[in-house]
């Protein structure tokens, strides 16, 4: 490419962000290391308030709880602050499921920045984001939803009984149900009821090699995975959903299409116990706008090409986080 045309292509994309509407800011910083309740803008809900607990000796002491080891519970916590998706949003947190008899899991779930629902999906196997019933009392799936990274250590988050209505039974492989399957599905779009429906094979990392959700752990710091979770902004040539697991990738799928229509969305955490049960707990959480975020091992290179944007940078102008994905 030449010098001229790498100018240009910085001074359109300068004039393209300034031209963007101001939201909320994507850069988070939630170590969710303060014993308690959490302040705004974060809103719990569920048959238990997640909070942040102590364990003294553990490493990390203090982490969000979203459920504990009670059965038939469901934990919401979401940071209740819409972020622009102008830019795609990269999102990283370290989960733990321990402490019970493993189930059944979490969900980081994104939702509609305009929707100002609080209310958890169904228990159990519905991890907190997807409908089901309670003794056969229907209960509806997270409002607005649009993508559901399911960290399932029982399975039922992948089975036809979290599905909402209108989705395809054999569209994607399931894991099977119960087990301690330690497999990651993503669930998509979804409204009250309908919705809510696999969008990628379910995942199991153990078959993997990778680290197990749940294995009998006993403390918070022998569960700890790392998460991460890049969703690229809806208006650039092909954009994905990367995600990774114990620093390992393991979805790289097209965009869910439902993105398109939303110019800000918030994010959280949901999770689940039923018959079987874990304390399943969050911390660490950062966010980043994607494209300048070290993307290097989705197959996506970053960083400041051409003189153009050095020369930029050097008057004082915006530092440009260029990337291009490799053929």
């Amino acid at each position: 490419m030449s010098q001229k045309l790498v100018f240009a292509s910085a001074i359109a994309l300068v004039a393209s962000l300034a031209a963007t509407p101001s939201y909320a800011t994507s850069a988070i910083n939630e170590p969710l290391d303060t014993p308690g309740a959490l302040s705004a803008p974060w809103v719990v809900s569920g048959t238990v308030n997640p909070s942040v607990v102590t364990v003294a000796g553990d490493a990390p002491e203090n982490a969000l709880r979203l459920t504990n080891t009670d059965e038939g519970q469901n934990g919401f916590a979401l940071f209740d602050d819409p972020i622009s998706v102008a830019e795609g949003i990269d999102v990283q947190f370290t989960q733990a499921q321990w402490g019970g008899t493993g189930a059944d899991g979490i969900v980081f779930f994104v939702k509609d920045g305009s929707d100002t629902d609080t209310d958890p999906g169904a228990t159990g196997g519905a991890l907190g984001y997807s409908p089901g019933d309670n003794d056969g009392d229907p209960i509806l799936g997270i409002s607005g939803a649009l993508l559901g990274v399911g960290l399932d250590g029982f399975g039922n988050f992948a089975s036809e009984s979290s599905d909402g209505s209108g989705c395809v039974s054999d569209a994607f492989e399931r894991s099977p149900n119960g087990g301690d399957v330690n497999a990651v599905t993503l669930r998509g779009a979804g409204q009250g009821s309908a919705g809510y429906c696999m969008i990628a094979d379910s995942y199991d990392v153990v078959g993997d090699g990778l680290s197990a959700m749940v294995n009998g752990y006993d403390s918070r710091e022998e569960a700890a995975v790392v998460v991460r979770v890049v969703i690229d902004p809806a208006t650039i040539a092909d954009p994905r959903v990367v995600v990774f697991y114990d620093g390992s990738e393991i979805f790289d799928i097209p965009l869910p299409e439902d993105f398109d229509n939303v110019a800000t969305v918030k994010i959280g955490f949901s999770a689940g116990t039923g018959g079987s049960t874990d304390n399943h707990e969050i911390w660490g959480l950062t966010t980043a706008s994607s494209p300048n975020a070290p993307l290097a091992d989705t197959g996506i290179e970053t960083g400041v090409y051409g003189l153009a944007a050095a020369s930029l940078m050097a008057a004082g102008g915006v530092a440009l986080a260029v990337r291009r994905r490799k053929a």
